[in-house]
Protein backbone atom coordinates (compact mmCIF):
# COMPACT_ATOMS: atom_id res chain seq x y z
CA UNK A 1 0.00 0.00 0.00
CA UNK A 2 0.68 3.56 -0.96
CA UNK A 3 2.90 5.07 2.26
CA UNK A 4 1.21 8.01 4.01
CA UNK A 5 3.53 11.12 3.16
CA UNK A 6 2.11 14.23 5.31
CA UNK A 7 1.74 12.03 8.90
CA UNK A 8 -1.16 14.69 9.71
CA UNK A 9 -3.29 12.98 7.32
CA UNK A 10 -4.40 9.29 8.30
CA UNK A 11 -6.75 6.66 7.74
CA UNK A 12 -8.48 4.47 9.51
CA UNK A 13 -6.73 0.99 9.60
CA UNK A 14 -10.61 -0.32 8.64
CA UNK A 15 -10.12 1.83 5.49
CA UNK A 16 -6.75 0.35 4.11
CA UNK A 17 -8.26 -3.32 5.00
CA UNK A 18 -11.29 -2.55 2.86
CA UNK A 19 -9.23 -0.84 -0.38
CA UNK A 20 -6.64 -3.84 0.18
CA UNK A 21 -9.26 -6.32 -0.32
CA UNK A 22 -11.17 -4.92 -2.99
CA UNK A 23 -8.08 -4.59 -4.96
CA UNK A 24 -6.60 -8.23 -4.07
CA UNK A 25 -10.11 -9.97 -4.98
CA UNK A 26 -10.05 -8.37 -8.22
CA UNK A 27 -13.55 -6.70 -7.74
CA UNK A 28 -12.67 -3.86 -9.34
CA UNK A 29 -12.93 -4.61 -12.96
CA UNK A 30 -11.78 -2.01 -15.56
CA UNK A 31 -9.48 -1.69 -18.63
CA UNK A 32 -7.69 0.90 -16.81
CA UNK A 33 -4.91 0.98 -14.27
CA UNK A 34 -6.76 1.70 -10.76
CA UNK A 35 -5.76 3.02 -7.87
CA UNK A 36 -8.77 4.28 -4.57
CA UNK A 37 -7.97 8.32 -3.75
CA UNK A 38 -9.26 9.52 -0.30
CA UNK A 39 -11.65 12.74 -0.37
CA UNK A 40 -9.26 14.75 2.51
CA UNK A 41 -10.91 17.29 5.18
CA UNK A 42 -9.75 19.83 7.92
CA UNK A 43 -11.00 20.83 10.89
CA UNK A 44 -11.30 23.46 12.84
CA UNK A 45 -8.73 23.37 15.69
CA UNK A 46 -11.23 23.27 18.43
CA UNK A 47 -13.12 20.11 16.81
CA UNK A 48 -12.65 16.51 17.26
CA UNK A 49 -11.48 14.37 14.57
CA UNK A 50 -14.79 12.27 13.09
CA UNK A 51 -14.72 9.18 13.79
CA UNK A 52 -16.63 7.99 10.51
CA UNK A 53 -18.75 9.10 7.44
CA UNK A 54 -21.93 9.89 9.68
CA UNK A 55 -19.94 12.38 12.20
CA UNK A 56 -18.08 14.02 9.22
CA UNK A 57 -21.42 14.88 7.52
CA UNK A 58 -22.48 16.44 10.55
CA UNK A 59 -19.77 18.39 10.66
CA UNK A 60 -19.55 19.69 7.44
CA UNK A 61 -23.19 20.77 7.65
CA UNK A 62 -21.84 23.22 11.30
CA UNK A 63 -18.88 24.08 9.49
CA UNK A 64 -16.84 22.29 11.70
CA UNK A 65 -14.66 20.56 8.75
CA UNK A 66 -14.43 21.87 5.41
CA UNK A 67 -12.87 20.61 2.16
CA UNK A 68 -8.75 20.04 3.00
CA UNK A 69 -7.60 23.71 1.59
CA UNK A 70 -10.71 24.90 0.81
CA UNK A 71 -9.52 28.54 1.58
CA UNK A 72 -6.36 28.08 -0.40
CA UNK A 73 -6.88 25.85 -3.72
CA UNK A 74 -10.57 24.09 -3.66
CA UNK A 75 -9.54 22.38 -7.10
CA UNK A 76 -6.62 20.71 -5.50
CA UNK A 77 -8.40 18.36 -3.52
CA UNK A 78 -11.97 18.23 -4.84
CA UNK A 79 -12.58 14.44 -5.51
CA UNK A 80 -15.09 13.63 -8.78
CA UNK A 81 -18.36 13.55 -6.99
CA UNK A 82 -17.54 15.04 -4.09
CA UNK A 83 -21.30 16.86 -3.75
CA UNK A 84 -23.03 13.99 -4.23
CA UNK A 85 -20.40 12.29 -1.75
CA UNK A 86 -21.33 14.74 0.77
CA UNK A 87 -24.61 14.20 0.80
CA UNK A 88 -25.12 10.64 0.70
CA UNK A 89 -25.19 9.34 4.60
CA UNK A 90 -22.57 6.79 5.42
CA UNK A 91 -23.74 2.83 3.95
CA UNK A 92 -23.21 -0.70 5.86
CA UNK A 93 -20.44 -1.70 3.30
CA UNK A 94 -17.65 -0.18 1.89
CA UNK A 95 -18.11 0.76 -2.14
CA UNK A 96 -17.05 2.32 -5.23
CA UNK A 97 -19.03 5.54 -5.05
CA UNK A 98 -17.94 6.79 -8.28
CA UNK A 99 -15.02 6.60 -10.57
CA UNK A 100 -13.03 9.57 -12.37
CA UNK A 101 -9.76 10.73 -14.05
CA UNK A 102 -7.05 13.49 -13.61
CA UNK A 103 -8.32 15.65 -16.49
CA UNK A 104 -10.93 18.34 -17.87
CA UNK A 105 -11.90 19.93 -14.46
CA UNK A 106 -9.78 18.17 -12.44
CA UNK A 107 -6.67 18.11 -14.26
CA UNK A 108 -4.73 20.43 -11.15
CA UNK A 109 -6.15 17.64 -8.75
CA UNK A 110 -3.39 16.54 -5.98
CA UNK A 111 -4.94 13.07 -5.09
CA UNK A 112 -4.04 11.28 -2.06
CA UNK A 113 -4.72 7.07 -2.50
CA UNK A 114 -4.60 4.17 -1.54
CA UNK A 115 -2.50 2.01 -3.86
CA UNK A 116 0.26 -0.62 -4.56
CA UNK A 117 3.94 -0.01 -4.72
CA UNK A 118 3.64 -0.05 -8.94
CA UNK A 119 1.91 2.96 -8.51
CA UNK A 120 3.74 6.04 -9.56
CA UNK A 121 5.93 7.77 -7.05
CA UNK A 122 5.69 11.02 -4.96
CA UNK A 123 8.46 13.14 -6.41
CA UNK A 124 10.98 13.31 -2.89
CA UNK A 125 12.76 16.48 -4.56
CA UNK A 126 9.28 18.46 -3.88
CA UNK A 127 7.53 19.17 -0.01
CA UNK A 128 4.66 20.54 0.54
CA UNK A 129 5.98 23.87 1.33
CA UNK A 130 6.44 24.86 -1.99
CA UNK A 131 3.23 23.75 -2.80
CA UNK A 132 2.67 21.39 -6.17
CA UNK A 133 4.42 18.86 -4.61
CA UNK A 134 2.12 15.98 -5.62
CA UNK A 135 1.31 17.82 -9.43
CA UNK A 136 4.39 15.61 -10.51
CA UNK A 137 2.55 12.02 -9.19
CA UNK A 138 -0.84 13.50 -10.92
CA UNK A 139 1.11 14.15 -14.14
CA UNK A 140 2.28 9.96 -14.40
CA UNK A 141 -1.31 9.31 -13.25
CA UNK A 142 -2.97 10.89 -15.79
CA UNK A 143 -0.48 10.01 -18.53
CA UNK A 144 -0.96 6.14 -17.96
CA UNK A 145 -4.53 6.72 -17.84
CA UNK A 146 -5.23 5.84 -14.76
CA UNK A 147 -8.54 5.73 -13.16
CA UNK A 148 -9.70 6.97 -9.75
CA UNK A 149 -12.12 4.48 -7.90
CA UNK A 150 -13.66 6.70 -4.84
CA UNK A 151 -14.85 4.86 -2.47
CA UNK A 152 -18.42 5.27 -0.26
CA UNK A 153 -17.55 6.21 3.20
CA UNK A 154 -13.70 6.70 2.92
CA UNK A 155 -11.72 9.88 3.66
CA UNK A 156 -9.12 11.57 5.58
CA UNK A 157 -9.05 14.37 7.81
CA UNK A 158 -5.99 16.93 8.79
CA UNK A 159 -5.32 18.35 11.87
CA UNK A 160 -5.26 20.72 13.66
CA UNK A 161 -6.98 23.95 12.31
CA UNK A 162 -8.65 25.16 9.22
CA UNK A 163 -5.45 26.71 6.89
CA UNK A 164 -5.94 30.32 5.72
CA UNK A 165 -4.48 31.83 2.09
CA UNK A 166 -1.95 34.35 4.36
CA UNK A 167 -1.09 31.14 6.62
CA UNK A 168 0.25 29.28 3.53
CA UNK A 169 2.06 31.61 1.62
CA UNK A 170 6.18 30.84 2.00
CA UNK A 171 7.16 32.49 -1.50
CA UNK A 172 11.13 31.03 -0.80
CA UNK A 173 10.10 27.40 -0.95
CA UNK A 174 7.24 28.24 -4.02
CA UNK A 175 9.88 30.10 -5.93
CA UNK A 176 12.50 27.14 -5.69
CA UNK A 177 9.87 24.40 -6.25
CA UNK A 178 8.34 26.52 -9.36
CA UNK A 179 12.25 26.19 -10.82
CA UNK A 180 12.86 23.13 -9.91
CA UNK A 181 9.56 21.62 -11.51
CA UNK A 182 9.73 24.10 -14.92
CA UNK A 183 12.91 23.63 -15.39
CA UNK A 184 13.99 20.02 -14.55
CA UNK A 185 11.65 17.58 -13.73
CA UNK A 186 8.68 18.43 -16.52
CA UNK A 187 11.48 17.59 -18.77
CA UNK A 188 12.19 14.63 -17.23
CA UNK A 189 8.64 13.43 -16.87
CA UNK A 190 8.39 14.02 -20.56
CA UNK A 191 11.71 12.28 -21.76
CA UNK A 192 10.50 9.45 -19.72
CA UNK A 193 6.40 9.35 -19.85
CA UNK A 194 6.01 11.25 -23.18
CA UNK A 195 2.79 13.48 -23.00
CA UNK A 196 -0.63 13.26 -23.28
CA UNK A 197 -3.67 16.29 -24.13
CA UNK A 198 -5.36 17.35 -21.16
CA UNK A 199 -2.43 16.20 -18.89
CA UNK A 200 -0.95 18.81 -16.50
CA UNK A 201 1.80 19.16 -14.31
Amino acid sequence: MEDFQDTQKLPEEEILHSARGMALSRKVKSPWVVVFPLPVFEVKETARVPDNKTELLKMLKTEDAILFHKKICPNCHAVPGRERWESTPEGSRMEVFAVGKREGSFEHWEPIFIGTNREPYYEERLNWEGKRDKMTQGYQLCVKDYEFHILSDAFLVHRPGIKLMQAARRLEHETVTNNLIDKKISRELHILFGTKNGCTI
